[in-house]
């Protein structure tokens, strides 16, 4: 009998999953398919009748309104039900002179906009990595090549190894760590009850 799927029990996965420094929040989150089946991994449909169905107990879906320390506003959101999405892993930072757009399946790509200039010619543009972006040089001397996950393994092992050697510290580290889990469980205490919740911060 395949075991159930960790990530629909709260008691093996922990709760939701959502991360940095936060002030204050209010969150929901919801079940888009309650009781479904629980692979241990992906599957098509012809195995699929090899997983039992069980109840999923934490959600689909997550998105929380929250204001920074800095007073800084912000809405984070997830889902693992959207269609069509490859990891997409997405930040939108907006600013009082513009904007920063970053996608995880878009790795090598930044859009920056800046409110400056004739407004018919303003509007996002396109910044490829190159090794003008530190550590992208050691991997590769021409711009537009782009680096991949597994380079990015390999830029975290280093910095941890560099850290370990006595050199600057690696980040994120376990105290980080316990912050962003802080947050997680703050998120959900929201959502449950309907409330807002304040982190002190350090």
């Amino acid at each position: 009998m395949a075991r159930e799927a960790g990530r629909c029990r709260p008691r093996r996965a922990g709760r939701s999953r959502l991360p940095p420094r936060l002030h204050g929040r209010r969150a929901d989150g919801a079940d888009r398919e309650p009781d479904r089946r629980h692979p241990d991994r992906p599957c098509d449909a012809a195995h699929a009748r090899r997983f039992r169905r069980g109840r999923v107990e934490n959600e689909d879906t997550a998105s929380a309104i929250v204001r920074f320390a800095s007073g800084a506003q912000g809405t984070l959101c997830t889902s693992r039900a959207a269609w069509g999405r490859k990891n997409r892993l997405d930040w939108e930072v907006h600013g009082t002179r513009g904007t920063l757009l970053f996608s995880q399946e878009r790795l090598n790509e930044l859009q920056l906009y800046v409110n400056e200039g004739p407004a018919g010619r303003q509007g996002f543009r396109t910044i490829l990595t190159g090794p003008a972006h530190a550590p992208y040089g050691a991997f590769c001397p021409a711009p537009g090549h782009q680096l991949g996950f597994g380079d990015l393994k390999t830029i975290e092992a280093a910095s941890m190894l560099r850290a370990i050697a006595g050199g600057p510290p690696a980040r994120p580290n376990f105290t980080d760590a316990l912050a962003y889990e802080a947050v997680i469980h703050a998120i959900d205490d929201a959502s449950r009850t309907g409330q807002r919740v304040t982190l002190q911060t350090s």
